[in-house]
Parts: structure tokens; sequence; C-alpha cells
């Protein structure tokens, strides 16, 4: 039977994954098959990699610099997340891509295509530097950051498209499939009408991708309801969290450690109904 694992994204609420990660790591439970949107790319990259407590060592900084750095570039989305997730964490603690590109299995990363508005799903085994183009890309806020070129392409977040990707997963020959979210149980998806005013002025030239940004919300919930379906029928097994999340720019260094200990609590308070999920 081929289980597969899809890591939902959301910046910095994706510590909470990090901790299902680490515990699957440390207790020898592998996929063959990994997806991420966002964030929940770079933890599958972990979690392929074999990279137990990387993100829990990133989370050890200076919470009074990265609130001052947070305040200097509030704009850019690279303040608090690089140093967890992005280039500065990958400086002082390196993912280990030869670990990744000598595992079996496949690995995905959803990206959104600029000129059509759809959901891509790349891949990488060999070159270092298009692996990173596409992680960047699939990290990059659209309207906030710009748009990553790959394979002659223009891409953002892969979250405006297809921000659960289990049926991607599915498509890609699973019977079962393990969700990882990370927003908390306060997360009600919204596009306020001054943010699509920003869209549709830094995306005039990419209509298609404006309504899906508008829609995203919308595209959010309908996942979530599907999705609920499939776990009704057996065919889906969510760890999610069960308190008030974080925000996608976190600044506080304990609210952060509080959510990735809540990941930790999570898993090992399911982990009886997932074995039995992923022995049937």
């Amino acid at each position: 039977m081929k289980i597969g694992i899809v890591l939902e994204g959301g910046g910095l609420r994706g510590v909470f994954a990090s901790a299902v990660v680490d515990f699957f790591i440390q207790n020898g439970i592998s996929f063959p098959y990994i997806i991420g949107t966002s964030s929940g790319a770079f933890n599958g990259l972990c979690l392929r990699a074999k990279q137990h407590g990387r993100i829990k060592r990133c989370l050890s900084y200076d919470s009074g610099e990265i609130k001052a750095v947070k305040k200097f570039l509030d704009s850019k989305k690279k303040t608090i997340y690089s140093r967890v997730y992005g280039n500065l964490s990958n400086k002082a603690e390196p993912y280990d891509l030869d670990a990744f590109f000598s595992c079996d299995g496949e690995f995905e990363t959803v990206v959104t295509d600029c000129d059509s508005g759809m959901p891509a799903y790349l891949t990488e085994r060999a070159s270092a530097r298009r692996f990173w183009d596409i992680l960047y890309a699939a990290n990059s806020s659209p309207a906030i950051e710009s748009p990553v070129t790959v394979d002659g392409c223009s891409f953002v977040d892969g979250c405006v498209t297809d921000p659960i990707p289990f049926k991607r997963a599915f498509e890609r020959g699973c019977d079962k499939v393990v969700v990882v979210l990370t927003s908390g149980i306060d997360f009600d998806p919204n596009i306020s009408s001054s943010v699509k005013m920003l869209f549709s002025i830094a995306f005039r030239k990419n209509p298609l991708l404006y309504k899906a940004l508008c829609n995203a919300a919308e595209k959010y919930r309908q996942s979530i309801a599907e999705m609920n379906k499939l776990v009704r029928s057996g065919k889906i097994f969510v760890i999610r969290p069960d308190i008030m999340g974080v925000s996608t720019l976190e600044a506080e260094r304990s609210a952060l450690e509080a959510y990735y200990a809540h990941g930790l609590h999570q898993i090992n308070s399911v982990f009886p109904e997932f074995s039995k999920f992923i022995s049937t």
C-alpha cells in the first residue's frame, strides 16, 4: 500500500508540522510520496533527508533581534521566516541536499503559474540550483515578493491554488494520505478589499492569477470540505492543531516553541489511530 503525506504551509505556522516531521524521523516512519506547499515544502525536505530537529534548532534565535528586523522589513516576508526556513537558516543550519537527493521516493512542491493561474507540481532530484528555485517559488508571497522563474515560467506560492494537495497525492498513486495541517482552530481565510486592490495592481498583466488570488480563501474552504469527506471514508488521516494558531510571521520565540510543542503533543495523542491507519 502506498501512503503519501501532504504538508500544509502557512509561514511560521509550519513549526507545528516541523514537530510532526521530527516525530516521524525519530520513530523511523517514512513515506514513499511527499508533497508540500510553502513552508510545508521545507518540512518535507527535512522529512526526506531525515534531518531531525533542524527547525527546532533554527528557533533558537534572539527574539529581540528578530522583532527589530521584522519591524524594518515587515513588507518582505523574509524576516523571521528566513531565519527558520529560508536563506538565513540554511547558512546557519544547512539543509542536507545530499541526503535528500540520495533517498528513494517521490517529492513534489506546489507552485502557482502566474500566466495560467493554475497549480503546478515540480520536482528535482539532481540540480541544487533548480531545487532551490522551486522551493523559493513555492514560498513567493504574491505582491510582496517577486515571482520566481523556473524552466522559463514565473511562479508564486502554491497555497494560492492548491493549499492542501491531497488530490495530487491520489493522482500520483497513493492509496491513503496523511495530511498535516498547520492552521489553528481560529483560522478563517479571508481576503480584504484592500488586498484585492493590491493584487489587481501587481498582477494587472496576469488576470488569471488575479482571479485565483481573489478565490484563494474559497478554494481553501472547498479543500477542507472535500478533505473531511475523505477522512470519513477512511482515505485520509489528518493531524492538526486544536488550539489558536500563531501568525504567519510570528515574532515571539516562546509562541513558536509552544506551537512546536503542541505539534509533538498532537502526534503523540493520535499515534494509536495513526498507526492503525497506515497499517490497514
